[in-house]
Parts: C-alpha cells; structure tokens; sequence
C-alpha cells in the first residue's frame, strides 16, 4: 500500500510491473530481484492502479456472467474451480502466474466462443 500511495499517478495508473526491485542474496551472489505481492488484488492495485483493479473486477464479473450462460455441469466442475482458485488469490498470486494464466486463457476462450454461438452443440 505504500507503493500505491507514494505518488498521485501510481494511485491512478499504478507503478508497473517491474517497478520495485530488491537485492537477493543467492549462491550466485547478490542478484536483483521483483518484489511479488501475495494476493492477486494487491498486485493488481500496486501495478495498475486505481483503473487497472475496476477492470481487473469488470474481468471477475464477466467470467461468471459468461459462465452462468453455459451448462449447469459446466459451473459444477470449472466454475467452483475458478471460485476457490479466485478467493486463494486472496492470500497468494494466481492471476500473474503463468501456470494459471494460461489454462485461465485457453478455457476463457472457449467459454466466449461457446456462450455466444448459435450452434446446436455445447461444451458440455
């Protein structure tokens, strides 16, 4: 939060990714290192800002919205997955993780494909 408020701008359009950056002692020697902030909200706040976490929450309730329109099996299986994956990034980064966000990406895609098609058959 000190970084949030520091400056007026960062409090609006945030610091950016690589914006603070600390010394790591390792076997290597000294080496530079990001700072990571454990909660998927607090990154986002610290490096987007103010305008970065109202679309972070715009992207929080269009994947619902876009889940509800599909089958109930899907919401059984992938939706509680997303729920509990979104309330642990409260405590630990999930969404500028690359392991998730990718599969994240891929099924987000489907879904938006899916949800919006007129075709005869579903995802599930």
């Amino acid at each position: 939060m000190e970084l949030y408020q520091e400056r007026p701008l960062f409090t609006i359009f945030g610091s950016g990714m690589v914006s603070d950056i600390e010394v790591v002692i390792s076997a290597a020697g000294d080496q530079p290192g990001l700072i990571v902030y454990h909660s998927s909200f607090f990154e986002t706040i610290v490096m987007s800002g103010s305008i970065g976490f109202f679309f972070f929450l715009i992207h929080i309730v269009e994947k619902y919205t876009n889940m509800s329109l599909l089958d109930k099996r899907f919401l059984v299986t992938i939706g509680i997955g997303y729920f509990f994956t979104d309330l642990y990034g409260l405590i630990d980064n999930t969404y500028y993780m690359y392991y998730y966000m990718l599969p994240l990406m891929v099924i987000l895609a489907a879904i938006d494909s899916d949800a919006y098609s007129d075709a005869p058959y579903k995802l599930f």
